[in-house]
Order: C-alpha cells, then sequence, then structure tokens
C-alpha cells in the first residue's frame, strides 16, 4: 500500500505507486501507475480530487508514468496528457472530458521491435 499525504486531515492510500500529481486551481489529479514491471494490462488510474473526494476518471491506463493537464483547446474545459508505458508498446494520449467522466480521443502509439 502507497500513502499520499494531502494535509493533516486528508492520508490517501493506493495499491500502487503514485507517478503524477498536479493542482489545477482546487483540484488534484493524481496518476497511478498500476503495475510497476512492464505489461499490458491496464491497471493504470487517473483520479481528481475536489472538496475531499476522490473520484476515478473512469479510463483504462497501460502504467501511466507522467501526466500533464491544461486547457489545450480554449473551451473552459482542461485535457489531459497521459504518457503511458506497457511491455512493448508505449503511448501518449489524449483525454478530453465529455459531460462527466474524459473520453480517449487520441493515442499515438509506438512499439517496441
Amino acid at each position: 500500500m502507497y500513502q499520499l499525504n494531502i494535509n493533516s486531515d486528508i492520508k490517501l492510500t493506493f495499491d500502487s505507486p503514485i507517478v503524477s500529481s498536479v493542482l489545477i486551481d482546487s483540484t488534484l489529479y493524481v496518476t497511478e501507475i498500476g503495475i510497476m514491471n512492464p505489461s499490458e494490462i491496464p491497471k493504470g488510474v487517473i483520479y481528481s480530487l475536489d472538496s475531499d473526494t476522490l473520484v476515478p476518471l473512469g479510463i483504462e491506463l497501460h502504467s501511466p508514468v507522467y501526466s500533464e493537464i491544461n486547457d489545450l483547446n480554449g473551451d473552459g474545459e482542461n485535457e489531459i496528457i497521459i504518457c503511458e508505458f506497457g511491455h512493448l508498446t508505449g503511448s501518449l494520449s489524449l483525454l478530453v472530458k465529455n459531460e462527466e467522466t474524459y473520453d480517449k480521443k487520441c493515442s499515438w502509439y509506438s512499439r517496441v521491435v
């Protein structure tokens, strides 16, 4: 178990290491790697923490190692760019918000030969 201490009142526990945390306005985005060893099993998760509530964004991720959050298209909603690493593949993914959740709109893949 891995613990992230936000402050003296908020301590969060995760099954795998946290590889990225980004604070945007009052929302903290936390990225959990999932499986550390090279794997094609999507166990990584990105969460948002707002008002003491941790919410998974509902996207399957292959060992995410870095996340960047910003309003890339100027629509007032933050998009998320995630670098993922699998066993023989890796990807750079763009997550776009739709109403309540995020959708993986683009992924650029690379494969090790």
